[in-house]
């Protein structure tokens, strides 16, 4: 999350809003694309290859899957009784 904030200047608001989907390729280099800004505004902003390489092992180490009902899929883990699960946000 961090890496997202600092790296493309996101909004605490627009990395809460990010979806898996927003992440893609734009001219050649990757971006995060039709994010709603402030004041409803939507923009494109480019995402630098190392904050690509955190997302993407974060997203291997949380076990992030497309689920077609939510969209997504988390695998959690168990500790004791309680259900605690690897992901933190929405993306």
């Amino acid at each position: 999350m961090l890496s997202i904030l600092l790296g493309c200047g996101l909004r605490r608001a627009e990395l809460a809003s990010l979806r898996k989907e927003d992440i893609q390729v734009r001219q050649g280099h990757w971006a995060i694309v039709d994010l709603v800004s402030k004041g409803n505004r939507v923009r494109t902003v480019p995402m630098p290859i190392w904050v690509k390489g955190t997302v993407d092992r974060w997203m291997t180490s949380a076990a992030v899957t497309t689920d077609e009902s939510s969209g997504l899929s988390v695998d959690t883990e168990h500790h004791g009784e309680q259900e605690s699960p690897k992901m933190s946000f929405g993306m």
